[in-house]
């Protein structure tokens, strides 16, 4: 009669000590940084955060922008070569197979930038950046894109970088389409 119940009591005992977690991993990782001395800065320290997770105990700096004012694209146009164009707030459509001009205007945009178009890697800038000014008298800049024939399909984002290292991008902002 015992040996029955006591043999129930060890697979019980035994199932419980390994176990399956569910639901989101999770993986932070942080290094203590090292105390001022003086007028020197502490080590600065790697925090690693995976998305939906918090920190505690770290004091988080982002640097601001070197430039003023910062760079800010504020509006994204698709345009022939030549002749006039617009741009806006949402973004525009450029086609597979055609190379096309794009605009951006917003404060802080200048020639000086450099272009990147994220995503699949479809999109080419074939020109450099060149400074615009939109008729109400906000900055800009121009570049000309090639779109590849067989470009996948979707939104791209524009990312333009100053040469002190300030970045703007306009997310999802471009959109290849047939």
């Amino acid at each position: 009669m015992y040996r029955p119940l006591a043999i129930s009591v060890c697979l019980v005992v035994l199932c419980g000590c390994g176990g399956v977690t569910t639901g989101p991993s999770s993986s932070a990782s942080s290094t203590t940084p090292g105390t001022p001395s003086g007028n020197s800065l502490p080590t600065p320290a790697v925090v690693n955060v995976a998305a939906g997770q918090s920190s505690s105990g770290v004091d988080i700096t982002v640097a601001s922008p070197a430039s003023s004012p910062a760079p800010n694209a504020q509006f994204l146009g698709v345009s022939p070569i030549t002749g006039t164009a617009t741009a806006s707030n949402t973004g525009d459509v450029i086609h597979r197979g055609s190379t096309q001009r794009i605009v951006l205007f917003g404060q802080g945009l200048t020639g000086d930038m450099s272009a990147e178009i994220r995503g699949p890697n479809d999109v080419t800038p074939i020109t450099s950046p060149q400074a615009i000014m939109a008729t109400d008298g906000t900055p800009g800049v121009q570049f000309t894109v090639t779109v590849g024939s067989t470009a996948t399909l979707g939104c791209r984002t524009v990312v333009l970088t100053r040469p002190n290292g300030d970045v703007t991008t306009f997310a999802g902002g471009l959109e290849v389409v047939p």
